[in-house]
């Protein structure tokens, strides 16, 4: 479903205080904005990055968005480098990470656990190395624009309202909040009729037995998804599961999901559960949001109870608490001056103006079902994002990554992945910062020389 944003009208930025005035705003700090603010802040420009909650990372930790999927293609071969395999690398020695294992589900060929509450604080030591200015607690409320040009947006702080301005501007908000606002036309949801992929309320359990679940798995085969790596269950140190299919029907619990899925942590005897299912609500709404938490939490009570006294490797479990943010799937995404297609994707399209790499597969939690439809990328093989999908027409200065780029239902299916979002976040902060240095827009600046720093910083491009 397409929408126009209407347009609005805003009050001047001086009737308000100047928070700020730099060369690069990135509005949005979760795992696409922090290596936009960090690549921007690398290559010369005075940045800040603007983040509504008290915490930075977003949803990885906020809503417990693990483990990471997927930083290799089918083949294995690796499709995400840069910046977001620079916090993989410095993840490990924290303890942070265990690095790019098998994914024993077999979606992917590697999944990379982290720990959120030390990524929390190794995104702060990055930032501040890069010397990004940070303000948190701060919702971005309006822009201000001249023509195609956006100069400032307002800010809703503690403090008050704000203005920030600056030469550029990044959206990597996941939900376009500032593109749409700007009257930048976006989809919602799938063509046909507008639905979402289902949210989910992550949660964890502790005091698991591994080993019983691994031997129950391995009596059990066809309770499994199809693309099991059972060879893998024993030597892998990140257990994922996919089924007990037949235990699901028997229980006929309250929610519109056909399995159990989760994948263990890197404490002992915890996982993390991504099996609720919330359905037919729009994360753009603050109601809606409630609701989707209220029933994330009524399902998570009734699938641990059933966890609990159902399921082998249960019976000593302890539930260990819900996230503090529902998982968002999809939400907007802007028209951009190339839409990605699930084509793109599935078939491994090249691009020459490719500033970004994406292999895991196109993954849709049925929106009126209880399903999973996934579409698997030809040869095994990556695809390329363009740099067009993050160009807007509307708007000459303001580039938009991450989760609300411009790509159809199939395509931000696949794409929408975290280790995508790093990629398409540090090309969008290096175009920003390129534009600046230059003293032009975004949309003006060389593509190949973009692609020779990005390959310089270490990114995947072919």
């Amino acid at each position: 479903m397409s929408v126009s944003a209407p347009s609005t009208i805003l009050e001047p930025a001086r009737q308000v205080p100047v928070l700020a005035q730099v060369d690069v705003v990135v509005a949005g700090a979760g795992m696409t904005g922090v290596p936009a603010a960090i690549a921007a802040a690398r290559n010369g420009a005075r940045t800040l990055l603007v983040e509504r909650m008290g915490f930075l990372g977003g949803v990885a930790v906020g809503a417990w968005v693990m483990p990471w999927m997927t930083f290799h293609s089918g083949k294995g071969t690796a499709v995400v480098g840069g910046i977001g395999q620079e916090i993989v690398d410095r993840l490990a020695p924290m303890g942070g990470s265990a690095g790019h294992v098998p994914d024993t589900v077999g979606v992917a060929s590697t999944v990379t656990p982290f720990e959120p509450e030390i990524l929390k604080t190794l995104i702060i030591d990055m930032l501040e190395e890069a010397k990004v200015e940070v303000m948190t607690h701060t919702w971005f409320s309006a822009p201000t624009l001249e023509g195609a040009k956006l100069t400032g947006m307002f800010v809703e702080a503690k403090g008050g309202r704000g203005a920030i301005l600056a030469k550029t501007f990044i959206d990597a908000t996941g939900d376009a909040d500032l593109a749409v606002a700007c009257g930048v036309p976006y989809e919602a949801g799938r063509k046909e009729d507008g639905a979402h992929q289902p949210m989910t309320l992550m949660f964890r359990v502790a005091n698991v037995n591994l080993d019983a679940i691994k031997a129950y798995m391995k009596a059990h085969p066809d309770e499994f998804h199809h693309q099991t790596r059972f060879a893998d269950l024993d030597k892998a140190p990140i257990l994922g599961v996919s089924g007990f299919f037949t235990l699901w029907r028997q229980a006929h619990l309250p929610v519109p999901r056909d399995r159990l899925l989760f994948f263990s942590t890197l404490t002992p005897g915890e996982i993390v559960v991504n099996t609720t299912r919330i359905q037919g609500l729009d994360p753009t709404s603050p109601a809606d949001l409630y609701r989707a938490e209220a029933e994330g939490r009524h399902q998570m009570h009734a699938i641990f109870h059933w966890m609990k006294n159902g399921v082998p490797g249960f019976e000593h479990a302890v539930l260990g608490g819900a996230a503090p943010l529902v998982g968002v799937r999809e939400s907007r995404r802007i028209i951009g001056r190339y839409v990605l297609s699930g084509q793109d994707v599935l078939k491994a399209r090249s691009f020459d103006d490719g500033i970004a790499r994406g292999g895991f597969p196109v993954d849709i939690h049925i929106p009126k079902g209880e399903g999973i439809h996934q579409g698997d990328i030809a040869s095994g093989e990556g695809y390329d994002i363009p740099y067009r999908c993050l160009l807007t027409h509307e708007v000459h200065n303001l580039l938009v990554a991450g989760k609300c780029f411009s790509a159809d239902f199939e395509a931000h299916a696949s794409a929408r992945a975290t280790p995508t979002c790093m990629a398409m976040g540090q090309a969008a902060g290096t175009a920003a910062a390129m534009a600046v240095r230059q003293g032009i827009e975004p949309d003006a600046i060389d593509v190949p020389e973009l692609r020779r720093t990005l390959r310089a910083a270490g990114a995947v491009l072919e």
